[in-house]
């Protein structure tokens, strides 16, 4: 019973420290500037990358939310990927290593799943989703894909 206890206060304690930590981007002095959450050696470069500072943390795990993949693992090759939205943006499947596996266009009529069959040996692999919102701003989301040949 000890025990129990002791680990629930361990939790609790590492819950309020995790929950006071700072989030605030602090840059090296190599890349000096911050903007949109990330460094950058000068303002020009900052200014270049048209990031949108009102994008903010809950913007992207909306966006990591609305892709679904199941069955994942994937053990005949055949998969779902299904959004709240409409799927009208590349997949690209990429090994662990990076090396572009295959890219999957669009639809040619946009829905909100998609069904997709890949013969790819066991392993870990990526999925990366690329589309634009209504505003036109890039939107890329990556998931994981488990493959079994079980």
């Amino acid at each position: 019973m000890k025990k129990i206890i002791s680990f629930l206060l361990f939790c609790n304690l590492v819950a309020i420290g995790y929950s006071q930590v700072n989030t605030t981007v602090q840059c090296p002095p190599c890349r000096p500037v911050a903007a949109c959450g990330l460094c950058w050696e000068s303002q020009q470069q900052a200014d270049d990358s048209q990031c949108d500072p009102t994008l903010s943390v809950d913007d992207l795990e909306n966006a990591k939310a609305n892709i679904v993949i199941t069955p994942n693992p994937i053990k005949n090759g055949s998969f779902t990927v299904s959004s709240s939205q409409l799927i009208d943006g590349n997949m690209t499947i990429v090994s662990q290593l990076g090396a572009i596996i295959q890219v999957i266009p669009p639809s040619a009529t946009p829905a909100n799943f998609r069904n997709i069959e890949l013969k790819l040996q066991s392993g870990l692999y990526f999925m990366i989703y690329q589309t634009t919102d209504q505003t036109g701003k890039s939107i890329k989301v990556t998931k994981k894909l488990l493959f079994t040949n079980n």
